[in-house]
């Protein structure tokens, strides 16, 4: 049996105020495990466990996934791979 996995992304920063309490970065993503108060217990990259204030993290959405909106996204066009002559006289032979 498969359980769902949810995750949240992080809106904004937050620094913890007692020992339960995550301090979390803008854009980070974090496992969702409870989110049933006004203050959701996550974990994250490195396995540690506390809560956050729901309003400081959104669920992650098909859109984050598909863009790749977390951590390390850059906006902007891609940019096209560089011309190599080389390459390009190689695929000719």
């Amino acid at each position: 049996m498969s359980e769902d996995v949810s995750y949240v992304i992080v809106k904004y920063d937050y620094l913890a105020q007692e020992d339960q309490e995550l301090t979390i970065k803008k854009n980070e993503r974090l496992r969702l495990i409870d989110d049933s108060k006004n203050w959701w217990k996550v974990i994250n990259d490195a396995n540690n466990v506390g809560f956050v204030p729901s309003n400081y993290v959104r669920r992650e959405s098909l859109v984050d996934k598909a863009k790749g909106t977390i951590k390390g996204f850059t906006k902007g066009r891609p940019r096209a791979p560089e011309f190599d002559p080389v390459s390009v006289r190689n695929c000719l032979l």
